[in-house]
């Protein structure tokens, strides 16, 4: 029955779709459906916003596993619908059904969304005191939740976690702990687990340069920068953006005058946002002229480039 059902992704409105309709055929001659059939379906239902759908069988379901609960859930959780997704957790709870680390890393990134990281940190910790399935997704939540609060001690008990698990070799929880250890003003650890990377990708680059942002390093950045274009890794604009505005911020004009170079090289010329930030960094480092000319030049002129002037 599931095999019948078309994909979620190329469903068309609800109105307009067959399927709808031979669901309620089915509904009303009473075919006996397995949960997989229905799982597929709540799938469905969630993929076109039809949460009302999806809910009403949901409650109707006889019997449901883990993953009936995680697709309402989920569902809820991708069209902003927290208090719902979080109400129905607590009921997955009182009702003694099983929560796995999909359900976890949900309802934990949902308090992180909404501002609410000790709560993510408080269900972290339930999470690793009750011995529950813990992924490198719960990893990278929880780090942030560390990053948001300052939370070094507990940050350092996600790392050795992280460690006992061989989960720091992953990029995304390295990413994250390094981050962490940057807005925990540990940069001593930040940078080890930086030269202890066996693979750096330009994610990491940006990560290390952005770390030298958040105390101001603009100096040590800049090697940084050095050593991504020395390895054959070109930065893109979001890496060159980010440590522009680190030029801009403290008003190092040579690294930001190096940097012009680069992007004038390397022809970065539809990237609007780019040269917004070059102009931010001249202006903020006295060059009112250079920025002025470097505005000049831009063939497209929004009302941002005017407002830093």
């Amino acid at each position: 029955m599931s095999s019948t059902l078309p994909h979620p992704s190329s469903l068309a409105p609800l109105p307009s779709r067959p399927s709808f309709r031979a669901c309620s055929s089915i509904n009303e001659s009473c075919m006996e459906w397995n949960i997989f059939s229905q799982n597929a379906l709540i799938a469905m239902y969630v993929k076109c916003g039809a949460l009302g759908f999806a809910r009403k069988l949901f409650d109707e379901m006889p019997e449901r596993d883990v993953v009936s609960w995680n697709t309402i859930v989920s569902g809820y959780a991708s069209w902003g619908l927290w208090e719902k997704a979080f109400q129905l957790f607590e009921q997955m709870r009182v009702e003694g059904s099983e929560v796995n680390s999909v359900t976890w890393n949900t309802i934990v990134s949902g308090h992180l969304q909404r501002g609410n990281p000790r709560e993510a940190l408080r269900l972290i910790s339930e999470v690793t005191m009750h011995g529950s399935e813990v992924d490198f997704v719960t990893l990278v939540v929880g780090l942030s939740a560390c990053s948001h609060v300052g939370s070094l001690k507990l940050g350092k008990e996600i790392h050795g976690f992280a460690t006992r698990c061989c989960g720091d070799g992953i990029e995304s929880v390295r990413n994250a702990l390094i981050t962490m250890y940057y807005r925990c003003k540990d940069t001593e650890h930040a940078c080890l687990l930086f030269q202890t990377a066996k693979m750096r990708s330009l994610v990491t680059w940006k990560t290390m340069i952005a770390g030298f942002g958040l105390s101001d390093q603009a100096e040590e950045a800049s090697f940084i920068i050095r050593d991504v274009v020395q390895s054959g890794v070109q930065p893109n604009y979001v890496t060159v953006v980010t440590y522009l505005a680190l030029c801009a911020r403290v008003a190092n004009l040579q690294h930001g005058q190096e940097l012009h170079c680069y992007i004038t090289k390397h022809d970065f010329k539809g990237y609007l946002l780019l040269w917004n930030s070059l102009i931010d960094m001249y202006s903020k480092s006295g060059r009112i002229l250079v920025a002025r000319r470097v505005f000049d030049l831009l063939t497209n002129r929004v009302i941002r480039c005017h407002t830093l002037q």
